[in-house]
């Protein structure tokens, strides 16, 4: 026999191997590709996502006992300066004050964009109202009194709420909130003590 006759099984079986595995190659490249979707899908389920936090309930929970409301504190207390909120003692540093009175970080963010938003925009009553009442309270001080904690009409006497339910085809809910606002108005005009 001889070179090539003893060379060739040898050859063969290497080319053989060689040749299975290349027939394997893309099936393996197929199982690694599948296998790091698999992960990786995984892996993004697995992710949580930041919920954003819900501002005015952490104004409730937090600040509404020693502040009250948030658009009034945003309204009448804050102002808007060069798209920043300055309050009345801590003008440049707001946010800042905000981060080290009681709140973390992103809690302070998400209250500070409230307040923003709130000293940005005009009360419901301002728009709905103050073609014919002017300011919210303006109209409680010259047309309501508060009488056992609850409005009444200083001209007919009648409750605010009943005369609202008739007025400007109110429904239920907006009685509701603007019984609300003006009730809160109301303290602050005839009972001052209690709203500080």
């Amino acid at each position: 026999m001889n070179f090539v006759q003893e060379a060739l099984p040898d050859l063969y079986l290497k080319l053989s191997f060689k040749y299975k595995l290349l027939q394997k190659v893309p099936s393996l490249i197929l199982m690694i590709f599948l296998i790091s979707i698999a992960f990786t899908t995984k892996a993004s389920a697995t992710e949580t996502k930041p919920v954003p936090y819900n501002a005015e309930k952490i104004w409730d929970k937090t600040c509404f006992t020693c502040h009250g409301d948030s658009s009034d504190i945003a309204r009448n207390h804050l102002k808007v300066v060069d798209g920043e909120l300055q309050g009345p003692m801590h003008k440049e540093t707001f946010r800042n004050f905000l981060t080290n009175h009681y709140l973390s970080k992103s809690k302070a963010d998400a209250i500070y964009s409230m307040l923003l938003t709130q000293a940005n925009n005009k009360t419901r009553f301002e728009q709905e109202c103050s073609s014919c009442h002017k300011s919210a309270k303006e109209f409680v001080y010259n047309k309501l009194d508060l009488n056992r904690g609850d409005l009444y009409s200083k001209e007919t006497t009648t409750p605010t709420y009943n005369f609202l339910e008739t007025h400007r085809d109110l429904s239920k809910e907006d009685v509701v909130f603007f019984m609300k606002q003006l009730t809160v108005i109301g303290y602050e005009i005839y009972l001052p003590g209690l709203t500080e």
